[in-house]
């Protein structure tokens, strides 16, 4: 295995990334709200009429909806730039021109489990060939190939909130039970990468199944890593994030008495609804997001604290 420093999947890359969605999906879940008050409010004769309940059902389901699509298509925002990035990057490399099935462009991590590094799932990026008998990473940090003797089986594994992973176990000598994930990133949106990790899971395991051509490693790179240092399991909370919660949820709570008291007084019962729904539903999501923040700073911080291994 080679290693260098990320040029492209890097902190600042991620960071950047993540401010956008969060901003994005923020907006998506509060919007409908903003935009029903307003309906009620300057379009409708009487704000307690049944038009004005559509209305306000409208804003709850549109306000799901929107969420979920924004969710789904920004998870994997800045991927088709990485993309063509390392794709110019490993353009002569010998894997890429001489691979016998398609190059797939993948999220990798080494170990089973699911963990997070700086919020994403995947340590490092890059192109997954098979050459031979011999599958070839060449990624933003890391080249590797193993051979596909070395491969013990490969499964599927589901990840929280997210697509589904394939899990590699192999083996090195004398150093049984290695493995590492991947997941396709040939895809615009989280519900598409789904599908295709579940293609490459099959081409993949179709491949380990075959038998061998006798005809080696054609290009040795060296072992996957196998250090998850700076990662942390996505099932961990992070530091704080328990003190966030609570303290978000009074803001939420104390923030909806103080707008819906004097509403519900006044007879204005959608508007009420309306901003409980907007206070409610904004500040969940941005609770999400921050607890997201949290994770990846901690783990961040971590691995600043961790010694690498080679």
């Amino acid at each position: 295995m080679s290693s260098t420093s990320a040029h492209f999947f890097t902190g600042s890359f991620k960071a950047r990334n993540r401010i956008v969605a969060s901003a994005a999906i923020v907006i998506a879940s509060a919007a409908p709200f903003a935009i029903a008050l307003v309906v009620i409010t300057y379009f409708v004769a009487d704000p307690n009429d049944w038009l004005a309940g559509i209305v306000t059902v409208a804003a709850f389901l549109a306000a799901g909806g929107s969420t979920w699509v924004v969710q789904n298509r920004f998870a994997l925002l800045g991927n088709a730039w990485l993309r063509g990035k390392l794709q110019s990057c490993h353009a002569d490399a010998d894997p890429m021109k001489n691979a016998d099935t398609q190059q797939t462009f993948v999220g990798f991590a080494p170990g089973d489990g699911i963990r997070t590094w700086e919020g994403e799932t995947d340590l490092d990026v890059g192109f997954l060939c098979v050459s031979g008998d011999a599958v070839v990473f060449l990624g933003d940090r890391f080249t590797w190939s193993l051979a596909r003797d070395r491969i013990d089986r490969v499964d599927l594994t589901p990840a929280p909130l997210g697509p589904r992973r394939i899990v590699v176990h192999w083996h090195a000598p004398r150093e049984p039970r290695r493995s590492f994930t991947l997941e396709s990133r040939e895809a615009n949106s989280l519900k598409e990468a789904d599908a295709r990790t579940l293609d490459l899971f099959k081409r993949v395991r179709q491949w380990t199944l075959r038998e061998s051509e006798g005809a080696g490693l054609t290009h040795p790179l060296g072992y996957p890593p196998t250090d998850n240092q700076g990662g942390r399991p996505i099932d961990e909370p992070a530091a704080g994030s328990c003190v966030t919660t609570i303290a978000m949820m009074v803001i939420i709570i104390l923030t909806i008495w103080y707008l819906v008291g004097e509403m519900l007084d006044d007879r204005f019962y959608y508007h009420a609804v309306l901003w409980a729904g907007f206070v409610f539903v904004g500040g969940t999501v941005f609770t999400r997001c921050l607890l997201h923040y949290l994770q990846s700073s901690t783990a961040l911080g971590d691995r600043h604290k961790s010694p690498g291994r080679a």
